[in-house]
């Protein structure tokens, strides 16, 4: 199977650095479910929570530790999969997810759509199944047009995302290694 995997949240804990990044900077504690934009203006301001976005997707990146399992996981994943990181960070911030994951040893390949949805590089690539922990963010368009164009959209639970409405057809997993599970159950399939 091809598996696209996201890098911001899903594969790194970019919450826990974007609740670093604000508590050393401005000395303002964010729970863990306010780290993204709607939960973080109100209380940084949308300037801060922009240059906080710039900081913790750039140079930061380095300093960002791994989610919990991602690492093993995606290391199992690499030895009967193809694996792709798409991440809708812009070029020059993909590279620094290209460094970070090269200090892990994963040679994944990173492919960045700039923001875009990651709807037609999904297509392009092939990919079967997008782990994401922004996807039901998006709503039910985004994840019917992965499903149209044969990718299955999975979700990433987090305490950011898991009180978001479900779009149809998308699946949830709690851990990376439920998401091996996953993929294990939609191989066999």
């Amino acid at each position: 199977m091809h598996l696209g995997i996201d890098f911001d949240g899903t594969i790194t804990d970019a919450p826990g650095m974007r609740q670093r990044y604000a508590r050393e900077r401005w000395e303002i504690d964010l729970a863990a479910h306010e780290v993204m934009r709607e939960g973080a203006v109100p209380i940084v301001g949308d300037e801060r929570y922009r240059e906080m976005s710039i900081v913790t997707e750039g140079v930061l990146t380095t300093f960002t530790e791994p989610q919990a399992d991602a690492l093993s996981v995606l290391d199992e994943l690499l030895q009967g999969h193809e694996v792709t990181v798409i991440t809708a960070r812009y070029g020059h911030q993909a590279a620094f997810a290209r460094r970070w994951l090269q200090r892990h040893a994963l040679p994944v390949r990173v492919v960045h759509t700039s923001r875009a949805p990651k709807t037609e590089i999904c297509r392009v690539l092939g990919v079967d199944v997008l782990l994401d922990d922004n996807i039901n963010q998006l709503g039910d368009a985004y994840s019917a047009a992965l499903l149209e164009v044969g990718t299955l959209p999975v979700l990433y639970e987090l305490p950011y995302n898991r009180e978001r409405a479900r779009p149809e057809g998308l699946r949830a997993v709690s851990s990376w290694p439920a998401f091996a599970s996953l993929v294990e159950e939609l191989a066999r399939a």
